[in-house]
């Protein structure tokens, strides 16, 4: 008879939850392994909000090719409004002049579930060199990051 009893308790606790759409994983990040800046190479970055609602504070943060974290603390992006869209450039991003290096980049939030893109393109624009690079990245949750 306990055995039951919690059972259905436990069932009970987890249709709550289904049906009043809790979410543990309140948050969403997109993770760019490779950004790059130098030698003709520039990459750039457009962060489109895909959700119904406002996301109040995205964040961005560098993290160096050899660990460091090149930005103390994390870049405050501000608000995005429903569909809107950001572009920035790696230095818009940082806000001074960049060391020519690679980096990684992550940009998030820390909110409700609300998805957003990242479309990440790298050119070259030396003479003689080119190359053009198009990604596009949907956020996902990242529990306990």
């Amino acid at each position: 008879m306990k055995k039951a009893v919690i059972v259905i308790l436990a069932m009970l606790v987890m249709s709550t939850a289904l049906m009043t759409g809790v979410n543990a994983n309140a948050d969403q990040r997109v993770i760019l392994g490779y950004v790059t800046q130098g030698g003709g190479w520039f990459t750039g970055i457009a962060i489109t909000n895909i959700a119904l609602t406002r996301i109040n504070h995205m964040h961005a943060g560098f993290l160096h090719e050899d660990g460091h974290v090149e930005v103390e603390g994390v870049i405050d992006l501000g608000p995005f409004n429903p569909n809107e869209i950001k572009i920035y450039s790696l230095e818009e991003l940082y806000g001074a002049p960049l060391p020519d290096d690679v980096f990684s980049l992550w940009i998030y939030h820390l909110e409700d579930d609300q998805q957003f893109l990242v479309n990440l393109f790298i050119a070259n624009n030396l003479t003689g060199i080119g190359g053009y690079g198009f990604q596009q990245f949907t956020s996902i949750s990242f529990p306990g990051w």
